[in-house]
């Protein structure tokens, strides 16, 4: 070998967050598509859906004080979404898989007075409906939103993308529920479609409702545990588009903020 040439950057990675309602809107938006606000003042609403593109990328940065040198993620865009929500009273984590144009390094903030403080993470109320029907005592709930981004958007003379768009959106997740009701099983192996609504409030106000309009489910494990004998039942399922609503996913997030 003679010489080499730099290859493509590939740039991306995790994040692992606490749900927090007052600034998770933004995200949302982000990964979904799709935002309308309403209200002339706070409370206000936003109702976000599942939409065939995205908003321009989103800017992240690391801060490195000790050194004062900072990471610039830019044109960064969420290929994949999670909400993990544990039994009512718990905090709710998120995570979120990135894609990213290309990163700097650089010397001072792009936006100091944007900067995040650490604080206790929140616990929020949970409660979950199917088919309409309040479900009794979920013991945990996991949604994944994946936008399948195009990942190989590179252009000749750049190694950084010039293209991140998405593909086929899929919403799926899981159930963990305490309750000996064969009526899932049922839907499973009949292949009838029903709706899931994941309802959060918080005890000083707020709130988001994620509504999936048209689920599938698509398998299904009981067993027995604890010395009393209760049954746990793990069911998965998949959320199709719904004709109605023109989405496979609906959210309805009220908070204090003008925007997301």
């Amino acid at each position: 070998l003679t010489t080499t040439l730099a290859g493509p950057l590939d740039v991306g990675g995790r994040l692992d967050l606490f749900l927090e309602l007052e600034s998770i809107g933004t995200l949302l938006k982000h990964a979904l598509g799709s935002a309308t606000t309403t209200g002339s003042s706070a409370p206000y609403t936003h109702l976000l859906l599942g939409s065939g593109s995205l908003p321009p990328g989103l800017s992240i940065e690391k801060a490195f004080l000790d050194i004062a040198r900072f990471l610039h993620f830019k044109g960064c865009r969420i290929d994949r979404l999670g909400l993990i929500f544990p039994p009512t009273g718990g905090t709710i984590r998120v995570e979120l898989n990135l894609l990213t144009k290309g990163v700097d390094v650089l010397p001072g903030q792009l936006a100091s007075e944007l900067m995040e403080t650490q604080t206790l993470p929140l616990a929020y109320n949970l409660s979950l409906e199917e088919g309409g029907l309040v479900v009794g005592g979920p013991l945990g709930i996991v949604l994944f939103l994946e936008n399948h981004l195009f990942r190989d958007g590179h252009a000749l003379g750049s190694r950084e993308r010039c293209f991140l768009g998405p593909g086929v959106r899929r919403v799926s997740g899981s159930l963990l529920l305490g309750t000996e009701d064969m009526g899932y099983l049922s839907k499973y192996l009949a292949l009838n479609s029903t709706s899931l609504k994941i309802n959060v409030t918080a005890p000083s106000g707020g709130s988001l409702e994620v509504l999936l309009p048209r689920v599938v489910f698509t398998g299904q494990i009981s067993s027995v545990t604890g010395k009393a004998g209760g049954v746990q039942q793990g069911i998965s399922f998949l959320a199709l588009k719904d004709d109605g609503l023109g989405t496979d996913i609906k959210m309805t997030l009220v908070n204090n903020q003008p925007q997301v």
